[in-house]
């Protein structure tokens, strides 16, 4: 499964289940590292940041590019988001389908 049909089948999830969803239509627009989704429940008071993955796919760590400016990887945004209270990081590929169904539906 592609990256992005991956992308689009959580999105139409998160739809179905009542999430207002925010995404990077072009990465090479956005800032290094940046999550794939941005997903706010109002009823269920919740935010998640998601990084999505094709099966094997990962994580990118933040590295010096040519010119030696700082790129932040997807690792960093992983940790900064981690440590705020309240957020919900994650990263998923295709096989934790299951759990993303989980965290996702109604509680």
């Amino acid at each position: 499964m592609l990256e992005r049909e991956f992308q689009n089948t959580v999105i139409e999830l998160a739809l179905a289940q009542g999430w207002l969803v925010g995404f990077t239509y072009d990465s090479r627009r956005s800032m290094a590292g940046e999550p794939d989704l941005r997903l706010v429940h109002k009823i269920q008071k919740r935010l998640i940041f998601a990084e999505l993955k094709r099966e094997k796919g990962k994580i990118t760590k933040g590295r010096p590019n040519r010119k030696g400016t700082w790129l932040t990887g997807q690792d960093e945004w992983a940790e900064a988001l981690e440590a705020v209270p309240g957020v919900e990081y994650y990263f998923w590929q295709p096989h934790h389908w299951d759990k993303i169904v989980e965290i996702l539906g109604t509680p």
